[in-house]
């Protein structure tokens, strides 16, 4: 079973020395817990929601006989004081919107690297249930889109050397590198849609804290977009060479098990025909 906080979007797969919890049954004690963490009430979530050690203090959590952590009664999270203040505190996971962001790097004949938002483009989420990673799907085959749509328009004032896609999502990554045939067909369709604008070795995963598309996903106000240095610019490593930059290729050994919930499954009836009897009795005297 796939472990993963809502608050933060880490997975216990990647994140071994954490522990995840649910949130409270309780109404009172949910609703609590939802605001200290910058939840709202038409927040979509699954059935049991969960938050990592991350967000409690180290006080508040305490192991067992049996080796499993467990938060302490009538403790609380540790409340997220500004939800939109800064990007690099703000890990608030949202599943209302998806959104992506384009940055153009270039360099002069003097060697002085720039990097600058070229455009951005967001989307509400679907009105039906949808989960995170299908959710994380969705905002790749938008990005691969708005990718495709700019290579053709910039190609025609100066060709691009190097394409790069980020994206902070291993099991979307997972899905991307594999083959379409294995996936259903909510991840099937987006797959194909994905690679026939930009193939697989052009992705890589980057860290969800270093993710700057999540400043639209979670929104940013007029102001603070207008002093959001690291939306308008990328972030610093950007301008780095392509070997010093904090990404890596996928690793193609997976160990999610919620990748496997997106392989189609086939299933074959075998009936066995009537035979009537008199059909045996003339084989038997045939022969």
């Amino acid at each position: 079973m796939v472990h993963q906080c809502q608050v933060c979007g880490k997975l216990d797969s990647f994140h071994r020395e954490l522990s995840f919890h649910r949130f409270p049954v309780d109404p009172e004690k949910r609703k609590l817990w939802f605001s200290l963490v910058g939840f709202n009430d038409n927040q979509r979530l699954p059935k049991h929601p969960e938050i990592c050690s991350n967000h409690f203090h180290p006080s508040n959590i305490f192991m067992k006989q049996n080796g499993l952590r467990y938060v302490k009664p009538g403790a609380n999270p540790e409340p997220i004081d500004s939800l939109f203040s800064q990007f690099e505190q703000s890990t608030v996971y949202s599943m209302n919107a998806y959104a992506v962001v384009i940055y153009v790097r270039t360099v002069d004949d003097s060697g002085n690297v720039n990097v600058n938002l070229l455009c951005s483009r967001s989307k509400v989420s679907p009105n039906s249930k949808i989960s995170l990673p299908r959710l994380e799907l969705c905002a790749a085959t938008l990005l691969a889109q708005l990718l495709a749509h700019v290579q053709e328009t910039y190609n025609l004032r100066k060709p691009v050397n190097e394409i790069y896609a980020f994206c902070d999502s291993m099991i979307t990554l997972h899905w991307i590198h594999s083959t379409t045939r294995k996936w259903k067909p909510f991840a099937s369709n987006r797959v194909s849609k994905i690679k026939n604008f930009l193939t697989p070795p052009h992705w890589f995963f980057v860290p969800t804290q270093e993710n700057v598309s999540d400043c639209a996903s979670r929104g940013l106000t007029p102001l603070g977009i207008t002093n959001h240095s690291t939306w308008l610019s990328g972030l610093t490593w950007l301008k780095l060479p392509s070997s010093d930059r904090p990404v890596k290729p996928l690793n193609k050994t997976p160990n999610v098990d919620q990748i496997s919930l997106e392989d189609e499954c086939v299933l074959l009836s075998v009936l066995k025909p009537d035979i009537s009897p008199l059909y045996g009795l003339i084989e038997y005297f045939s022969s």
